[in-house]
């Protein structure tokens, strides 16, 4: 695949991703629920026991 065919097929996944949130957001389209949000999995997991955003902890 050439440079530029995998730059557009970037943005074409970006474009497609954007629109979904925008929708999902919107309440136009619901979550599927085999997806499951990084932030969800830390708290399931009780790996962010205080409440903090992983972000903010994170010192690497």
């Amino acid at each position: 695949m050439t440079k530029e065919k995998k730059e557009n097929s970037f943005f074409e996944d970006l474009k497609s991703s954007l629109e979904e949130a925008v929708a999902i957001e919107k309440g136009e389209i619901e979550i599927p629920e085999d997806r499951i949000h990084r932030h969800e999995l830390i708290e399931d997991l009780d790996l962010n026991p205080d409440g903090k955003k992983f972000v903010k902890d994170y010192k690497g």
